[in-house]
């Protein structure tokens, strides 16, 4: 698409095309559509629901997977190796090396913190992105975490 101008439907390539009857008693259907092609690219994606007569259809649990950057400019930086596992994570997230550890949401809010630590519980966290800081000694480690 058209970086410029990312609201110009017209300028997107279809990769996925799905069509279904209206659904009744919450049924909920995946799907999936293989952006491998863009793996390294900056892109934007939209998803379109067209309706002739009736309700509007429902997008929840988005998941976009193996991209370096998000939506918000999230991307790994670091002055020290580290490794957090992991990631995507449900209850805890461990890390390579002991450090202070917070872990932001996507507003800058500090939700979660753990001083000299190598493993921090994230199962009260709502499914999402996050940021993810540790600090120790060598430096500092930042990173995208996935919450399930």
């Amino acid at each position: 698409t058209d970086v410029n101008n990312p609201s110009n439907l017209d300028a997107y390539t279809e990769v996925a095309h799905y069509t279904f009857p209206f659904l009744f008693d919450y049924q909920y259907t995946r799907y999936e559509a293989d952006l491998s092609a863009y793996a390294g690219q900056s892109i934007y994606v939209a998803l379109r629901h067209t309706v002739t007569a009736g309700l509007a259809a429902f997008f929840d649990d988005l998941c976009y997977e193996h991209f370096e950057e998000i939506e918000g400019g999230i991307t790994s930086a670091s002055s020290i190796k580290m490794s957090v596992f992991p990631n995507p994570a449900t209850s805890v997230v461990n890390l390579s090396e002991t450090a202070d550890v917070t872990i932001t949401n996507i507003n800058g809010a500090v939700v979660a913190r753990a001083n000299n630590a190598n493993r921090i519980d994230v199962s009260d966290l709502a499914a999402g992105i996050y940021v993810l800081s540790a600090k120790n000694v060598n430096g500092t480690f930042t990173t995208k975490l996935i919450k399930r």
